[in-house]
């Protein structure tokens, strides 16, 4: 998989040698426009239908987070959408999941008061091993599309799911 950052979205030879390969492309969204990902994409098609995956982040605040846009970027795009994850973190990479992630980039560091900016920002090892679980429970959590209700309710059903019906007070 290549991944073309999120200054390199206007890179046209690059992403045009990337296109070549056929492989799969990741996207790094960062300040991008909605009419840079139309430009990137025709980009792209011309040469080939590797598959796309947009890699949406913000770096600003976390009420600037705006998830709505990974189902928005799915729609629109027929695109896969991932989350960037910008931080240490849990619950906002959980929300991102149920708002159709379908990949999160989470950074994993040895040292997390290592000199460097993403070091900060950095899970390690221990508490990244409880964020994969915490990720695989919101999956799980996730269940499919569809209705499917539960056995408890199912055998509740029976129990509990009666009328009674007067024909006056």
């Amino acid at each position: 998989i290549y991944k073309l950052s999120a200054w390199d979205i206007r890179n046209f030879p690059l992403i045009r040698r990337m296109a070549q390969t056929g492989k799969p492309i990741q996207i790094d969204l960062g300040p991008s426009l909605i009419g840079e990902l139309f430009t990137v994409m025709g980009e792209l098609r011309k040469i080939s239908r590797a598959q796309v995956t947009f890699l949406y982040s913000t770096h600003g605040e976390e009420s600037d987070s705006n998830l709505r846009s990974i189902p928005h970027l799915q729609l629109v795009h027929g695109a896969r959408v991932g989350w960037s994850s910008p931080g240490r973190d849990f619950y906002i990479d959980g929300l991102a999941v149920a708002a159709g992630a379908k990949l999160v980039e989470k950074r994993l560091t040895l040292d997390g008061k290592a000199d460097g900016h993403h070091n900060l920002l950095a899970l390690e090892p221990d508490r990244f091993k409880k964020w994969v679980a915490h990720m695989r429970r919101t999956e799980e959590l996730m269940g499919e599309a569809t209705l499917r209700p539960s056995l408890a309710d199912l055998r509740g059903k029976d129990k509990y799911f009666t009328s009674i019906v007067a024909n006056r007070d």
